[in-house]
């Protein structure tokens, strides 16, 4: 009866053997795999906070941060935050003047998601406290950092004092605080921003009033000036305008102010100067300013000497008449355009 027995469990142990072992192999194979998976270990230094009730300020605080090893799977790590870490304790017991030893647990770790936390390389922070109170200290200037496209950066801050809560005896002689860094790199307009208030690393510090400062940027460069002479006057003129200019004096001089980058792109060619000559009355004579354009430039500001020239008109005759002056079609200037009525009109001897 025992030997029936015995034949008929190794008869079942042993039937399909091959695909028996493959199972096995198969299922050890994802066992280590999965192992592997959810083992996956990753370690950061995070701070410590101390949280204390209200009136009570932490005077000193042994460690300040502390390194955490956590647990998960590799796809956990797409919903970890690195900045959420932080280890939280809240003592039980805390009296001005006292001190006590805090003990530090995974659970304590804050910000892990779905990592869970192993290990934390202290055991215990030790903790003094004081009383908490509230002072006005100064904001230090922020700080410049990197180099604008051109020229050099300045900056105007607001506000400059704030309000912190901490220790009464690590505020003491505290009386101005920092703030993070403002990068200029690459900039070339003027631009606002707002800037953390760092506190004191040295201070615990529970709470800062305004947290952060604005801070307006202006990139201020230094204004070059080039001059080109002799350049000819061109009439601007409506197109059914058949009317025939003449200047006096017919070449002015043109001196345009701005960046030194910008104006060493500047050629002769590309300068417009003309008058604007468009309703005006044929047969006469005019004092008119003369205007200088340089497109694409509309941060270049020009100067024209002299300022105006005399303008004649005359009416252009089917046989045609030869003109000193060219002529050219209205064009858009990045000027507001000259009326005919600030035109000083002369009459013809």
């Amino acid at each position: 009866m025992a030997t029936n027995r015995r034949a008929r469990f190794a008869n079942a142990l042993f039937r399909n053997a091959g695909l028996k072992l493959l199972a096995l192999l198969v299922a050890v194979m994802t066992f280590y795999a999965i192992r592997r998976e959810i083992r996956f270990e990753l370690s950061y230094v995070v701070p410590v906070h101390v949280e204390v009730e209200k009136g009570v300020a932490v005077l000193e605080q042994n460690p300040r941060s502390v390194r955490i090893t956590l647990r998960g799977s590799q796809d956990d790590l797409r919903h970890l935050d690195q900045k959420q870490l932080k280890v939280v304790v809240r003592p039980r017991g805390t009296t001005l003047d006292g001190s006590t030893s805090v003990p530090l647990r995974p659970r304590d770790v804050r910000g892990a998601g779905r990592f869970r936390p192993v290990h934390i390389s202290h055991q215990y922070v030790a903790v003094s406290f004081d009383r908490e109170v509230e002072k006005e200290v100064s904001v230090a200037e922020p700080q410049l950092i990197g180099t604008p496209v051109l020229g050099r950066a300045e900056l105007d801050y607001r506000p400059k004092t704030v309000r912190i809560r901490g220790s009464e005896r690590g505020l003491r002689d505290k009386d101005t605080v920092q703030t993070e860094h403002v990068s200029v790199d690459g900039r070339d307009r003027p631009f606002s921003t707002h800037v953390r208030i760092v506190p004191p690393h040295e201070i615990w510090v529970s709470e800062v009033d305004p947290p952060v400062v604005d801070v307006d940027v202006r990139i201020v460069t230094e204004a070059a000036t080039r001059e080109w002479k002799d350049l000819p006057v061109q009439a601007v003129l409506d197109p059914a305008q058949a009317t025939g200019v003449t200047f006096d004096p017919s070449r002015v001089t043109v001196a345009l102010q701005g960046r030194a980058r910008v104006l060493e792109r500047i050629t002769a060619d590309s300068l417009m100067v003309f008058v604007r000559c468009t309703g005006l009355d044929p047969g006469a004579s005019y004092e008119l300013p003369v205007k200088a354009h340089v497109p694409g430039n509309p941060d270049v500001v020009p100067t024209v000497t002299p300022a105006t020239v005399k303008v004649i008109l005359a009416p252009v005759h089917m046989d045609g008449l030869g003109l000193e002056r060219p002529i050219l079609p209205a064009v858009a200037t990045n000027r507001p355009a000259a009326r005919s009525n600030d035109a000083t009109k002369q009459t013809k001897p």
